[in-house]
């Protein structure tokens, strides 16, 4: 074992994953294990669920697995050389310099998005092509200064791309998987931003990981942003992060605004605390990363009915995680960009220091009878503010904003406590971690080793997999030849064969380690393997039978397709009046019966 591998496996043994997750997700027990809601993909219900036995993850939604190197890699958007360095780090582990290192995906994809990037930046502020971009720029209000803080491009209409990358030894082609060139179908690479003005989008570590475009002119789509892909999330990442993320941290307080151009305004007027959700809907795993740097926020969204859609549904997500929220109000018509031509930035902070408590806020608004209005429609508006209160999490919170309720509208607190848990019920338990919210776990709570034969809500594969990995002596009863013809999943057939190697080369799984020779699907599958069951672990005699069970259940699935074959070929045969080719059919499917029952027979024994 080389000296790398030796401080890798100091780190891994150092590395609590609990701990970890417990820094970007709030974690509930549940049994042997922790879940809470998926910092990876937007969820209401949590199915992300966090194994302190197996030192492993499985989000039972989207199907994210692995280990703490694994997820922090993922939540930090590292390759895994750069997430153990990080983490290394942190523990004060001291990693021998790795050889031979090859450049990584990860690597090649912001080698990429950096060349390009330079490319789109010169063609705005150094070239003529980009003349009207920076001119509409300007009309906008913006700075040059401003504009070379955060890199703000042009792309033309039409470019080489190709040129661009080959100059830095970079392949055009690799640049598909992150959205910047398309193939089209005689297989020329044409590039996907033509005509826009960009916005960099970079991550909290000042990497470039995706782009933005606004289109110059009427064509649609007017905004157009980077696909999701290995380096880059919209559900997760933030516009200016990387400009605005430490005054953020330092005031413990986030300005949360719409779009580009709006934090350009808010940050060339010296608010320098701004932050911008990428064109998507606000997503829990937005809400998180914002907790990371800010107690407060204060969300400074357009006064129009999209603008008050969008603030409504930040402030469900930023409530459940926590924070406070308060609402800046605009005067009508105006967005944070027009504070800029004509410059009023003490007009934009007279917004943003008089925001009421957003909860608050909405509360008075339902307390107000609007002329012409019936008792039904106040009842609906009251009740769509009361039903924030049954999303903080914090009780002794929630219980300050119940009297505070009951002190703006006039009702009883007993019928806002009913209120609260009514909405809490009708949305299915949305308020993780309030009390409210009882909906089943995703996670099974037990191996179902016990089902009749060929019956499985597991895959048999799983089910023989599962029992092979917590009891390796099994693997004598599998042969490789099973593996290839009977296993239909081919990830589940590549896990398996690598189980089976691993437990011939030392006879035990330590599940841990192992996941360093798996790719990122396989990873995903034997953690959930690993996780499923809440940590319950079988006996000798359940892994027995649940492993032929599982072995059954794939001969049973093998000959009835057989049979089937069969009895399809028979009829047709009869049909055609070739009855010595039916017998013949009939012979050989007596034989298949007769072949399954003595394999069933051989398993029963074995056990």
């Amino acid at each position: 074992m080389s000296d790398y591998q030796r401080a890798l496996e100091a780190l891994k043994d150092r590395l609590d994953i609990v701990d970890l997750v417990s820094e970007r997700v709030p974690l509930k027990r549940q049994g042997r294990n922790f879940v809470g809601l998926c910092p990876f993909h937007a969820e209401k219900t949590p199915s992300f669920t966090v194994s302190p036995e197996k030192q492993m993850f499985y989000c039972f939604g989207c199907g994210a697995g692995g280990d703490a190197i694994t997820f922090w890699m993922k939540i930090e958007n590292l390759d895994f050389t750069d997430a153990v360095k990080d983490l290394a780090e942190r523990l004060g582990i001291e990693l021998p310099q790795k050889t031979n290192r090859e450049p990584s995906k990860w690597g090649t994809y912001h080698a990429i998005n950096q060349a390009v990037k330079g490319y789109f930046h010169e063609n705005l502020v150094a070239s003529e092509r980009g003349q009207a971009a920076l001119a509409y720029l300007k009309r906008r209000g913006l700075s040059m200064e401003t504009i070379r803080t955060f890199e703000l491009g042009f792309a033309p209409v039409s470019y080489g791309l190709g040129e661009v990358l080959g100059a830095k030894g970079l392949r055009p082609e690799d640049a598909v998987a992150i959205g910047l060139v398309k193939q089209t179908e005689a297989g020329t690479l044409v590039p996907v931003f033509r005509n826009r003005i960009i916005f960099p989008i970079m991550d909290d570590r000042g990497r470039t990981v995706g782009f933005g475009g606004r289109v110059l002119g009427d064509r649609l789509p007017k905004y157009l942003n980077s696909p999701d892909s290995m380096i880059f999330q919209k559900g997760r990442l933030f516009y200016g992060e990387a400009q605005t993320r430490r005054e953020i941290a330092k005031q413990r307080t986030a300005i949360l605004v719409e779009g580009y151009l709006d934090l350009l305004s808010l940050y060339q007027l010296g608010i320098r605390h701004g932050i911008a959700a990428l064109g998507t809907a606000f997503t829990d795993a937005h809400a998180l990363r914002l907790k990371r740097w800010a107690d407060r926020v204060v969300l400074l969204f357009d006064g129009d009915a999209a603008g008050r859609r969008a603030a409504t549904r930040a402030l469900e997500k930023l409530t459940r995680a926590g924070l406070e929220c308060r609402q800046g109000i605009l005067p009508p018509g105006k967005d944070p960009g027009d504070y800029l031509s004509p410059l009023d930035g003490n007009g934009l902070k007279a917004v943003i220091d008089n925001a009421e408590d957003a909860i608050l806020y909405r509360l008075r608004q339902g307390a107000r009878k609007k002329e012409g209005e019936d008792v039904r429609e106040q009842e609906k508006r009251i009740k769509e503010g009361l039903r924030f209160l049954g999303m903080i999490p914090d009780p002794v919170r929630r219980s300050l904003y119940v009297e505070k309720a009951d002190a703006i509208l006039g009702l009883k607190k007993d019928i806002i406590y009913s209120i609260i848990k009514n909405s809490g019920r009708n949305e299915g338990g949305k308020g993780y971690g309030n009390g409210s919210g009882r909906g089943k776990s995703p996670v099974s709570r037990g191996f179902r080793s016990a089902l009749p034969t060929g019956t499985f809500r597991e895959s048999p594969e799983e089910v023989v997999l599962t029992s092979l990995i917590q009891y390796p002596e099994l693997a004598d009863h599998l042969t490789e030849d099973e593996v290839a013809t009977l296993f239909r999943d081919e990830i589940l057939k590549s896990l398996t064969r690598k189980v089976m190697d691993e437990i011939r080369a030392g006879g035990a799984m330590d599940g841990a380690a192992f996941l360093g020779h798996l790719n990122e699907k396989e990873k995903a599958v034997f953690s959930r393997l690993m996780v499923r069951g809440g940590g319950i672990s079988l006996s000798s005699g359940q892994a027995r039978k649940a492993f032929f069970d599982g072995m059954n259940g794939l001969y049973q699935r093998r000959y009835k397709a057989e049979l089937e074959a069969l009895d399809r070929q028979m009829r047709e045969r009869e049909k055609s009046g070739d009855f010595e080719e039916t017998v013949t059919l009939l012979r050989r499917r007596k034989a298949i019966v007769k072949s399954y029952q003595r394999m069933l027979h051989s398993n029963l024994k074995s056990r």
